[in-house]
């Protein structure tokens, strides 16, 4: 009796032992369909304009576009046997974050005889089904060394719609830094500021005042871009407007620096997976 139970527990030990593999292939092969293969590619894109994003307003006199914002298309592929969710998105600044990416996204972006189309938002968070390939347009803002700012600052500005009384003009060329606190954010309410000129304020004190140009806004027809309705500034195409800001730096023996070497745009699905692309001050520049 004794050895009749040692034969069977052998038996049974044995193909224990046989299905161990079986077991371990099962369960990779398990984990394996719910690993997220997501990636990214960043597309040439046709619509290359710049538009001017942040202003920013030293206390010893500087005063410099400190970002300009261009359109970038991106291909997002989710290779995954399963839908995914894109719940977050943001920009890191040579490996500091710098913001969150600006929304909303859509699938389309067209210039057209000055006028600037926002096709179809994407509504965010962004869900791919399994193996769907989607692409989008996304803004992204892009920091300006404080020579190359100054000199867009010059070119960019349109003179022809700006009285020299106009808010937004004395704003930018007779800022008073000092009565900054009394003049601006006591009497004029930041609603007003973003209506009637474009532009949120937001203050490092003792240091630097940023005025922010919210460029996608939304009307009762849907979003637009700001440009095509405050034409303070002029938005041009990327070459024409850095063979202007080159020129003006070249003609004025100005040094021509770049203010960040790499930018990394990162989406985080919901599994806390993270997919990134890269944008160069080579990508800027060519």
């Amino acid at each position: 009796m004794e050895n009749s139970f040692k034969r069977s527990d052998w038996i049974s030990l044995t193909a224990l032992i046989f299905s161990i593999p079986a077991i371990i292939y099962a369960s990779i092969e398990f984990f394996d369909k719910r690993n997220e293969k997501v990636s990214i590619e960043n597309l040439d894109v046709s619509t290359d304009y710049l538009h001017v994003s942040k202003i920013d307003i030293t206390r010893d006199g500087k005063t410099y576009v400190s970002e300009v914002a261009e359109w970038q298309k991106i291909r997002l592929i989710n290779d995954s046997d399963f839908p995914i969710t894109i719940i977050d998105s943001h920009v890191e600044c040579d490996g500091r974050k710098a913001s969150d990416l600006n929304k909303p996204f859509f699938n389309s972006v067209k210039y057209s005889n000055e006028k600037i189309k926002l096709i179809q938002q994407q509504e965010f968070p962004l869900k791919l089904n399994s193996k769907e390939v989607k692409e989008i347009y996304v803004l992204l803002n892009i920091p300006l060394e404080i020579n190359m700012g100054e000199a867009y600052l010059l070119t960019s500005m349109d003179t022809s719609n700006l009285s020299m009384s106009s808010s937004i003009y004395k704003m930018v060329t007779e800022f008073d830094f000092d009565n900054y606190e009394k003049n601006i954010d006591k009497n004029m309410s930041k609603t007003a500021m973003t209506e009637v000129l474009g532009i949120t304020i937001t203050s490092d004190i003792g240091n630097k005042i940023t005025l922010e140009r919210p460029l996608i806004i939304e009307k009762e027809e849907g979003f637009k871009m700001l440009d095509e309705y405050n034409n303070s500034f002029v938005y041009l195409k990327k070459s024409e407007a850095l063979f202007k800001v080159n020129e003006l730096l070249l003609r004025n023996s100005r040094p021509i620096r770049k203010a960040f070497d790499e930018l990394k745009i990162t989406f985080e699905t919901s599994n806390n997976n993270m997919v990134s692309f890269e944008y160069t001050q080579d990508d800027f520049l060519k």
